[in-house]
């Protein structure tokens, strides 16, 4: 210290200055100056990404791999994490005149931890759900929760928890927007029922997988799949693939038959797939009915009998009308050809082998060849 104290230089004719080091004129520059701090930013953002990558990279894969958690899910939870998410609090501090209180229970602000876990309404789906989590501390990180939680959870138990974390945000904000009841048996339901992997997609790429439709089904609803089988020959045959409310399999049944035309056998498979569906005594709110004829869908929305090819696809289609006039909670919906793959098969067989097949749930499992979920209160 001494020895530098005696070496600096003293200039005793000149004014003392400020001189600015990254420069080598000691004058203060704008350019320079704002290209070093873009150069220190980035390099704080390599330093944190490197930190993220060494302790998240792994965790965030794991993520993006679960089957049965949809994008949407995961945008969401990124959003958790980076504290993106408009409670009430955030919103407080934005719009003065909102209050930052909860609109659930009244009594606290909201901020995410009260939102999701520790809300009264949100307690009690947690403490009910298969998974009995439960968060006492108020206070705790955000984040530092959730990354210690789904580090510790198995792929099933992961989705369940990333779709229970979904749901809850849905019925609260449906609660505060639509004045829709909060009920914890609804919450729970449409977050198992969206946790429920299709086993026939389950060797599907990623990439494909990721365009597979996802058709929205009320809480309680039953799903049946139709398909309709024709040749030159005028064989048919016809087939329907029939699921419970929460998406277990319940029957099939395919028949064979005669058909002057494609769309005669389309409304055949129609009009034996709704007698065959009110045989059955499944405990349900609806049944959605999907096929891949979008013409049988448009004819029976708008029962429109004038561009029918036969008399006698306009009988069977009045038969139809009818029935569905008469049962208000039967709905047909269209689906693309992939995913109703399950009743094609079968109907092909039953045409080409001229009979058809009873199939039930006790001695066979079929695979449900399109991720359906059940999201909208009944």
């Amino acid at each position: 210290m001494q020895f530098i104290v005696q070496n600096v230089r003293i200039y005793a004719n000149e004014e003392d200055r400020l001189l600015w080091l990254p420069h080598k004129s000691g004058n203060y520059n704008t350019n320079l100056s704002y290209k070093r701090m873009v150069k220190r930013l980035q390099r704080n953002e390599i330093q944190a990404e490197d930190q993220q990558d060494a302790n998240g990279s792994k965790l965030w894969a794991k993520i993006w791999k679960i089957k049965g958690v949809q994008p949407r899910v995961i945008t969401f939870l990124w959003r958790v994490l980076h504290n993106a998410l408009f409670t009430a609090k955030k919103l407080n501090g934005i719009f003065p005149n909102v209050p930052p209180v909860c609109a659930r229970c009244g009594e606290q602000e909201e901020n995410i931890i009260h939102l999701i876990f520790t809300c009264p309404s949100s307690k009690a789906v947690w403490f009910a759900s298969p998974l009995g989590f439960r968060v006492q501390d108020p206070n705790v990180n955000v984040n530092q929760l959730i990354v210690n939680v789904m580090q510790n959870l198995q792929h099933e138990q992961l989705a369940l928890f990333l779709n229970m974390m979904w749901q809850v945000w849905k019925a609260r904000c449906e609660f505060i927007f639509r004045a829709v009841p909060f009920e914890v048996r609804n919450v729970l339901l449409k977050s198992q029922a969206s946790t429920m992997v299709p086993n026939g997609i389950q060797g599907v790429s990623r990439k494909k997988r990721d365009f597979i439709t996802h058709y929205e089904l009320p809480v309680g609803a039953a799903l049946a799949i139709l398909n309709g089988s024709w040749d030159q020959k005028n064989d048919i045959g016809t087939a329907c693939v029939i699921y419970k409310p929460d998406g277990t399999f319940h029957s099939a049944k395919s028949f064979s038959g005669v058909a002057p035309d494609a769309f005669t056998a389309e409304a055949t498979t129609l009009l034996n797939a709704l007698n065959h569906i009110n045989s059955l005594q499944i405990i349900c709110t609806s049944i959605h009915i999907f096929t891949d004829s979008k013409n049988l869908v448009q004819s029976i929305d708008i029962y429109d009998m004038k561009n029918i090819p036969s008399w006698h696809a306009s009988t069977i289609l009045q038969g139809c009308f009818t029935f569905m006039q008469q049962h208000r909670q039967v709905t047909l919906r269209y689906a693309r050809r992939e995913h109703v793959r399950q009743a094609h098969s079968l109907a092909n067989q039953a045409r080409r082998e001229r009979c058809g097949v009873i199939i039930d749930g006790g001695e066979n499992t079929y695979l449900l060849p399109v991720a359906f979920k059940w999201s909208r209160a009944a």
